[in-house]
């Protein structure tokens, strides 16, 4: 006996590993961004019903084709954003101390107290001063990266080696800076 389905049910197509893959982005990208289906929903105008189904494939995300060149401009311009968002988190302070000038700045323009950026200050000359300190490839790769705000990628461009060189190099003065620096009781 065969079966049959009522005219008002459409047949549902399951999702395509592909529209899966998407939807799992999709999700992984909301959850970067520390967002609720609710809030996601509410953000993009759309149901939470409607979010979900996008993060399972089951409702196919509304896309545009680009070219391969359209894309890596893309992908070049959400890296250097990137790397201008780092470079901000490592160097809150860029401009240094300026007696009167620095006070009066951040009093109107942060929340921070104008004993921060003499704190921020002290940190930085103690930064150096360890930097100094290093063996040579290490004090050499922390002042392009730290002091001259270089990229990973840019440094191992300049010096003729690996990124994964340069990472590991990083990494191990980094713990050498926590070394010295607690030596000084600095943290």
């Amino acid at each position: 006996m065969a079966k049959h389905t009522p005219l008002n049910r459409k047949r549902i197509k399951a999702p395509s590993e592909l529209e899966k893959e998407i939807g799992g982005r999709f999700k992984d990208i909301r959850i970067a961004n520390k967002e609720t289906q609710e809030e996601m929903a509410e953000k993009l105008g759309k149901s939470v019903q409607t979010i979900h189904n996008y993060e399972k494939g089951i409702t196919k995300l509304p896309y545009v084709v680009i070219t391969t060149e359209q894309g890596k401009v893309f992908h070049e311009y959400t890296q250097n954003e990137k790397k201008h968002d780092m470079r901000g988190i490592r160097h809150h302070d860029m401009f240094g101390y300026e007696e009167g000038l620095t006070e009066y700045l951040n009093s109107v323009f942060s929340k921070y107290e104008p004993e921060d950026a003499v704190v921020n200050k002290m940190r930085y000359e103690a930064l150096v001063a360890a930097i100094d300190l290093l063996p040579d490839k290490q004090r050499r790769r922390c002042k392009m990266y730290f002091l001259m705000e270089l990229t990973v990628d840019e440094i191992a461009e300049i010096e003729g080696i690996t990124y994964q060189k340069v990472s590991e190099s990083i990494i191990k003065a980094k713990g050498n800076l926590e070394k010295i620096l607690k030596k000084i009781k600095f943290f």
